[in-house]
């Protein structure tokens, strides 16, 4: 289809490669421009808003339509003068802008400003599209230490904008199986020098494991350590930082991919890592349980002990039929296509008002 003359504003906080992966897509039909609402320093945040202000109070007019990445301070103003001017506002909504979880320090919805802002804008917005419907609503009963009933719905009970969920997708050609295998677990994650966030992405329980199966190797790639560790036992593997076109490598190599966070969106890692034949050991989390369906082994509780018992599961299991079934569940049900096909039918719909 050719590109038309008609504009998307597409606006986010930070660039990553989900970002660009949208931008494509909706540059396949639209001229798409960008806003980049940095918040890395907030002494910066009211110069933002102006800047903000007088883009939307100049340009909005000539857009066909607004879409951004997470709900946030960023979202505030695109929802309000889009209400004013009649120009449809999508937000899409990719997880930590859907819970709170203040025990770990995690969640938009924790902070009291930030949880107004983003009702609000969720409240103004045309239309939703939670990267799975778990976003929504759900119940966390894995973690126990903190609010069980997460997702959107349940901070914000009251909130009548149309929903309509964008799930994330994968190339298949590009995430896939190569070579033979090892027996080896592996767990992709960044950021774990704060422990809460290790904690939150289930590392801290990673690196409990390799004493407990000394003949297998574990590999964590993004972290250097959420603990003061004097030494770590030989099987288990610290790998700082791998760039996402490297990251392939390490799928294809291992036979298990680890995710065993409190707290997950639509985890990127653990369906790239499925798409590779990794066979996936996860929590009994948000929208996880529904993405690995049969093919893989999930955690009921965050208890050492249980994770333990199905591990020893998973290293019984047979390798070749779960491997191909991991694969087969992710280009089945979350092709790149899908999310092409879905992001242009949420702007269709809100364009047609």
């Amino acid at each position: 289809m050719p590109v038309s003359q008609e504009k998307i504003l597409l606006i986010f906080i930070k660039r990553a490669s989900f970002i660009e992966k949208d931008k494509a897509i909706l540059s396949n039909r639209y001229q798409v421009d960008e806003w980049q609402f940095d918040t890395r320093r907030k002494i910066m945040l009211p110069w933002i808003f102006l800047k903000q202000l007088l883009f939307l109070i100049v340009r909005l007019p000539s857009y066909k339509a607004v879409v951004s990445e997470f709900g946030g301070y960023h979202t505030f103003l695109p929802g309000l003068f889009g209400k004013l001017y009649r120009i449809p506002h999508v937000v899409i909504c990719c997880g930590s802008d859907c819970v709170a979880y203040p025990s770990l320090n995690y969640g938009n919805l924790r902070k009291g400003l930030l949880k107004w802002v983003i009702g609000k804008s969720y409240a103004w917005a045309d239309l939703l599209c939670p990267v799975h419907e778990k976003l929504m609503g759900y119940e966390n009963s894995y973690y126990l230490d903190d609010i069980q009933n997460q997702g959107i719905l349940n901070f914000f009970p009251d909130l009548k904008t149309a929903v309509f969920p964008v799930e994330n997708g994968y190339d298949p050609e590009i995430w896939k199986p190569s070579g033979e295998k090892k027996l080896q677990f592996l767990t992709v994650a960044g950021q774990m020098e704060d422990p809460n966030r290790a904690k939150l992405k289930g590392v801290d329980l990673v690196e409990q494991l390799p004493i407990h199966f000394p003949e297998y190797d574990f590999i964590l790639i993004g972290t250097t350590g959420s603990t003061k560790i004097v030494s770590d036992p030989p099987n288990l593997k610290r790998i700082p930082f791998v760039p996402h076109s490297e990251i392939i490598h390490y799928y294809q190599s291992s036979c298990f991919y680890l995710q065993l966070s409190i707290s997950e969106g639509f985890p990127n890692a653990l369906s790239e890592a499925m798409s590779s034949g990794c066979i996936p050991i996860v929590s009994d989390v948000s929208s996880m349980p529904q993405i690995v369906g049969e093919s893989g082994f999930i955690v009921k509780k965050r208890k050492l002990e249980e994770l333990i018992q199905t591990i020893k599961a998973a290293i019984n299991s047979d390798f070749n039929s779960l491997s191909k079934a991991a694969r087969e569940r992710i280009m089945n049900y979350y092709p790149e296509v899908n999310r092409a096909n879905k992001l242009m039918e949420a702007i269709d719909r809100v364009a047609k008002k």
